[in-house]
């Protein structure tokens, strides 16, 4: 979009991001290119399930589609009795919506 001549803030305002961030973005990417856009180092927080709920929810949502995220939530929160760490109820439900 900015090599058709759009400006930062109008890309900002289509992709719904702050001016700020897709200059960051093109600058990003006129230094390193694609790759650096695909892998920026964040890891991520570590899974809520064990390696063994995590293969069963793949399995199940191999077989299943959900038009949303409830139908997925649901259904860990009815097969699920322990988490790898201890946490509050809470914590898991935010962590799945």
């Amino acid at each position: 979009m900015l090599a058709k001549g759009l400006s930062c803030a109008e890309v900002g305002e289509l992709l719904l991001l702050d001016d700020d961030t897709v200059r960051g973005y093109a600058r990003a990417y006129s230094a390193h290119g694609t790759q650096r856009l695909l892998s920026d180092g964040r890891k991520g927080s570590d899974a809520l399930l064990s390696p063994a709920q995590l293969g069963e929810l793949g399995a199940h949502l191999s077989q299943k589609v959900y038009p949303g995220v409830n139908g997925t939530i649901e259904w860990v929160l009815a097969r699920v009795t322990s988490l790898k760490e201890p946490r509050p109820f809470s914590d898991v439900v935010s962590c799945l919506q």
